[in-house]
């Protein structure tokens, strides 16, 4: 029979809450394993599965984005590469170019000398051939002259083919670095192409990630109401007496719930170890007003008493004013003030998020009265 009234009490006012992002589903006895899942109108359990599907999408789409993004690291690597190739082959050809210049420049040289020795040469050529020979020796002078004239223009025959074949070779050389040079960009181009085609891709399933999120988060927003709706309709049956607007709402941004929560936001903003205007940043606020205590942690309200042993902190089934009150119920658990202890075995507690105490209002206060002590586990901070 206790065990029944236990594990009913268990389910008193515990509201779906979120904290940032943390899952943690630590249940501490047999007791509040029998905790029972509020999930069971149609629109929470459509919900959960589209959550369950929009989720597992959302870490497929996530995990092809990571993998062309891994891809576009590659082709990135791959063009720095061919650039560096393309560098390379652009230096040999410039190289190659003022070789052409130079070598070119010293034969030019060569022949403009032997021109100019034959320019003279030919001078001496056209002066009357008797003056010539009177001038000379003997007959060999002037064979001999010739024969160098000869040779000269042999020589500047030679050296203006050497220039030739030269710049020949050369240019050949340069047109074989430029080919390299043509392929070598080509194939740069064609890697760009493809990393630009991996980013876009990254980019979609990016963008498809985070709007199978937005939808997972959406369903879970639906769940977080059935679930309060249903859990509100248990505490009125197990007697707890709501009082709206009962007590003093010290949270610094009650002011704003529940605008800034979640549920209107579409991302879960923290503060003092809870998501703003929902169970679990209430009640850490209030062990931070009174106790001057600043929850280490950030988790569902269903993990608190396990993180409150894991920080020192006393966690056990005794009342005592000033504590927070955990259950197990619903998914997420749910955590309260208490604001006194009774002299009939019950407590009064201040929260956030249970629609029941709230007026309806979600992400919002509210305020209990005679509440079975038996319904929570105490985290104690004395």
């Amino acid at each position: 029979m206790w065990k029944s009234l236990k594990r009913t009490l268990l389910l008193l006012t515990a509201s779906a809450c979120l904290t940032s992002g943390y899952a943690i589903r630590m249940i501490l006895t047999s007791e509040m394993t029998a905790a029972t899942d509020y999930c069971t109108s149609e629109a929470c359990l459509n919900a959960k599965k589209e959550e369950a599907e929009k989720t597992k999408a959302a870490e497929n789409a996530a995990n092809t984005a990571a993998e062309h993004q891994n891809a576009v690291g590659r082709l990135n690597q791959e063009i720095n590469t061919k650039e560096a190739q393309i560098n390379v082959a652009l230096n040999k050809i410039a190289s190659l170019r003022q070789e052409i210049s130079d070598k070119i420049a010293a034969l030019t040289e060569q022949k403009t000398a032997l021109a100019e020795v034959l320019n003279d040469l030919n001078h001496d050529k056209n002066t009357d051939l008797i003056l010539l020979i009177a001038s000379s020796k003997n007959i060999t002078d002037i064979t001999e002259k010739q024969a160098r004239e000869s040779s000269i223009k042999n020589q500047i025959a030679a050296y203006a083919e050497k220039i030739e074949q030269t710049k020949q070779e050369l240019e050949q050389e340069k047109q074989s670095q430029e080919i390299i040079e043509a392929g070598l960009k080509d194939e740069q181009a064609q890697i760009a192409n493809l990393r630009n085609e991996q980013a876009s891709l990254q980019t979609k399933y990016e963008n498809d990630a985070a709007a199978y999120e937005a939808d997972a988060e959406e369903a879970r927003r639906i769940q977080a109401d059935e679930i309060a709706k249903a859990i509100a309709a248990a505490s009125r049956a197990a007697g707890g007496h709501a009082v709206v607007s009962g007590g003093f709402d010290s949270y610094p941004y009650a002011g704003q719930c529940p605008g800034v929560n979640w549920r209107y936001t579409g991302y879960v903003e923290t503060a003092y170890g809870g998501a703003l205007c929902e169970c679990t940043g209430y009640a850490g606020w209030k062990a931070h007003e009174y106790w001057g205590y600043s929850i280490p942690w950030a988790a569902d309200a269903k993990g608190w008493g396990y993180y409150a042993t894991v920080y020192g902190l006393r966690f056990d089934s005794n009342p005592a004013p000033h504590t927070i009150g955990v259950q197990y119920a619903g998914i997420w658990g749910h955590v309260v003030w208490i604001e006194h202890v009774n002299g009939d075995g019950t407590v009064d507690v201040s929260e956030y998020n249970n629609t029941y105490s709230s007026g309806g209002a979600p992400a919002s206060y509210g305020y209990q009265t005679g509440v079975p002590a038996s319904a929570y586990y105490y985290i104690h901070f004395d």
